[in-house]
């Protein structure tokens, strides 16, 4: 299905700076959206204002139509729709429209999939604290209706006209799924949740890494991942469920048995590994580095290498730690000097 991060708003309680562009951690809110959409729409297309600024961010932008000015999110979601005709946007045979607003920063791929299961011409989100109709799932054959509406002198409330469209409103007990960036204070709140970031020192040493990874033969850079993902497994093994615990058990007492290990894998790590994507970080982490544990193992490449030690330490492992993992399996690091350019951010 095409996915549309909605940022048309006017943002006045930011003095009309963009929000979408407004950073939780080091990332703009539009590009966590986007993210979010990203892992099972195709394309992602950013909605905005025409020169508001979101043009540097390498996502296509659709704007809403100059008649529907001053009309809120709704013109934007019409103008979402109308991509559902173009045929040749459709990276399948899914007609539908996924829409995620700028300013929820801690919307996770599960929530869209529950609504997509919908069997509806669309569905929006709804919690004890109100309807959502912003996260939605909508089908084209919807917008004549949004239409409709806007070209009324008095709009309804968003989910009344998705409701009169076919839409059904679903229930999350979870409302934090759904918290809004509304003024400075939320931004602020949601600041102080962020995970700490890795130092600039902690980048330097990932670069230096993915470069040694980028100079070895497959078959060395197989041993070496190998040799890599058992200390990294042991130490991010206390902080993760038991459920997980237990795949780490069952993989260990299969050491020596590598057709019963493959089977597993395929039967329940691969499986999981799948879900865990976009949803749960160390979760994902976990199990990609319990099944790079399985002979034939499988390599992991610079860019991995670099992903994984960077996710590890926002998760708040010892940076040291990490380090002396990596040098141990990729001692050459010691000596390879820093590239003399500014990490991008």
């Amino acid at each position: 299905m095409i996915g549309v991060v909605l940022a048309g708003g006017l943002s006045s309680r930011f003095g009309g700076r963009p929000k979408g562009l407004l950073k939780l951690g080091k990332t703009p809110l539009v590009l966590r959206a986007a993210h979010v959409l990203t892992q099972f729409c195709a394309p992602v297309v950013i909605e905005a204002a025409p020169g508001a600024g979101y043009e540097s961010l390498n996502f296509p932008l659709i704007h809403a139509a100059q008649e529907h000015a001053g009309k809120g999110p709704l013109a934007g979601i019409a103008a979402g729709l109308a991509l559902a005709s173009g045929k040749e946007l459709l990276a399948d045979s899914d007609p539908r429209v996924a829409f995620a607003p700028c300013d929820m920063p801690n919307l996770t791929p599960a929530v869209y999939k529950r609504i997509a299961e919908v069997e509806a011409p669309g569905a929006y989100a709804s919690t004890s604290t109100g309807f959502e109709p912003l996260v939605a799932v909508l089908s084209g054959g919807m917008r004549s209706t949004l239409l409709d509406a806007l070209a009324q002198a008095v709009l309804l409330r968003t989910h009344s006209i998705l409701d009169a469209a076919g839409a059904r409103a679903i229930a999350f007990g979870d409302a934090d799924a759904f918290a809004n960036v509304n003024t400075p204070e939320d931004l602020a709140k949601l600041e102080a949740l962020v995970p700490p970031q890795p130092t600039d020192a902690f980048f330097g040493f990932v670069g230096r890494l993915t470069r040694v990874v980028a100079t070895l033969d497959p078959t060395e850079m197989c041993g070496r991942g190998v040799r890599q993902a058992m200390p990294l497994l042991q130490l991010i093994e206390p902080t993760v469920t038991e459920e997980l615990r237990s795949m780490l058990r069952t993989v260990i007492s299969f050491e020596n048995q590598p057709e019963r290990l493959n089977a597993y894998d395929e039967a329940v790590l691969a499986p999981a590994w799948r879900a865990a994507i976009g949803v749960n970080t160390i979760d994902f982490y976990f199990l990609g580095l319990m099944r790079d544990l399985i002979p034939p193992s499988r390599a992991m490449d610079d860019y991995e290498i670099g992903e994984v030690a960077v996710a590890l330490a926002r998760l708040g492992n010892s940076e040291s730690a990490l380090i002396a993992i990596y040098e141990r399996v990729y001692p050459e690091v010691r000596n390879m000097p820093d590239v003399d350019r500014k990490r991008k951010s």
